[in-house]
């Protein structure tokens, strides 16, 4: 054999593997630009807004869809989602909502949405206690229906890389009545170890169906929501004039359990009284205050002050007044007031009640209001030198 065949013969072998390797490269661009397609593909038919509608059907427990989507590359745009039929959420809405898909969870078997946001969301909640065995089970499972408008190939779990919500319009039935609070803005987060969220809702403001509680326009919250419980770190809220409320506590999607401590300062008695008290006592109050329905009916209590009290024209005040001769009982600048306090539906109580005016009188006992019936006891004690001009109060 001649050196030159030898030669030839020894060149063909790296011609022949950097074939193969050119082969191999354009057969893995191919395979990814088809790949690429055909999640294209999926993403842009109805049966991902179908397996989209019926996620958030699954996380909010409702049967809903959304409008068809508009896309731009991987960026959508829908402009609405419509839900009803929950156990507990009765109706969702979500205007114009923009989002992004990103692809690199796929490896991780999530679709990634990031940058979502919306105009407005709409809630109604009925949290009023039912016979469970009167609910009816959902027609589908929208879990079920998700991963049957899936490819076996792609993922069915989504990952919400973050929220902005413009304006949310939220209302609540309870037993006690209606909760409504509209204009809230709202952020959301993944938390850092996975698993929940955390959520920064400002601005907007919120309405409960009991006449002792005002208008709350909200100020910030901060909670978490993880597997079905809500955290509340902190929540801030103004109300009337200059009063200040604020909050913390947890709530239970499954039970529907909830307790919440925190207290409300600078309340002024003539914007929390009605009509004919405002007219009678003045000064500033402060009470801590915990809210919960672990009993099954929602309960508040708390321990209220009023500082820089001063009372006018009490009857009671007024035949003291006129029967030791003095005018110092139609005013009385009170040095202590302050009282143990707990409310439920149609009943307030109020314990150890303290009311004092120095050199002047001492006011104990506790009285409870029901369905509009007031049953109380009361210790009046009046200083020496006012009792001796009371006929008959020394014997």
């Amino acid at each position: 054999m001649s050196r030159r065949s030898r030669k030839r013969r020894g060149g063909s072998r790296p011609a022949w593997q950097g074939k193969l390797a050119l082969g191999f490269v354009l057969f893995l661009i191919v395979a990814a630009a088809g790949l690429f397609l055909a999640v294209r593909a999926y993403l842009h038919s109805d049966g991902f807004r179908s397996f989209l509608s019926a996620k958030v059907g699954e996380v909010a427990r409702v049967d809903g869809s959304f409008s068809p989507f508009q896309w731009d590359g991987l960026a959508v745009r829908s402009k609405e989602y419509r839900a009803t039929g929950g156990e507990m959420i009765r109706s969702l809405g979500i205007d114009d909502l923009r989002t992004e898909v990103g692809l690199g969870g796929l490896k991780r078997g999530v679709w990634e949405v990031r940058e979502a946001s919306a105009r407005r969301v709409e809630i109604e909640i009925d949290g009023r206690g039912r016979d469970e065995t009167k609910v009816s089970p959902a027609d589908s499972d929208p879990s079920e229906e998700a991963r049957k408008s899936v490819p076996s190939w792609l993922p069915t779990k989504v990952e919400v890389m973050g929220l902005r919500i413009g304006e949310i319009s939220f209302r609540a039935l309870l037993d006690g009545g209606t909760i409504a609070a509209d204009g809230i803005r709202l952020t959301c987060e993944p938390t850092r170890g996975g698993g929940g969220y955390d959520v920064t809702m400002s601005g907007g403001t919120a309405h409960a169906p009991y006449r002792m509680l005002p208008e709350l326009r909200l100020d910030k919250a901060r909670f978490r929501y993880e597997e079905g419980r809500i955290f509340l770190n902190h929540l801030s809220a103004d109300a009337w004039s200059d009063a200040h409320l604020e909050l913390s506590g947890e709530a239970d999607r499954t039970t529907r359990l909830y307790s919440l401590d925190g207290g409300i300062s600078n309340v002024k008695c003539e914007e929390a009284f009605d009509e004919t008290w405002s007219r009678r006592a003045s000064g500033i109050m402060e009470s801590s205050l915990s809210l919960d329905n672990t009993s099954g009916k929602p309960v508040a209590s708390g321990h209220a002050e009023l500082h820089r009290g001063v009372l006018t024209a009490l009857p009671v005040l007024d035949t003291l007044a006129a029967y030791a001769d003095t005018r110092r009982f139609r005013t009385i600048n009170l040095n202590e007031a302050s009282t143990d306090w707990r409310w439920e539906r149609g009943f307030l109580s109020f314990r150890n009640i303290r009311l004092g005016s120095e050199a002047l009188l001492q006011l104990d006992g506790s009285l409870d209001i029901r369905d509009g019936n007031l049953d109380g006891r009361f210790l009046l004690g009046i200083a020496p030198g006012v009792l001796s001009s009371i006929p008959g109060a020394e014997t």
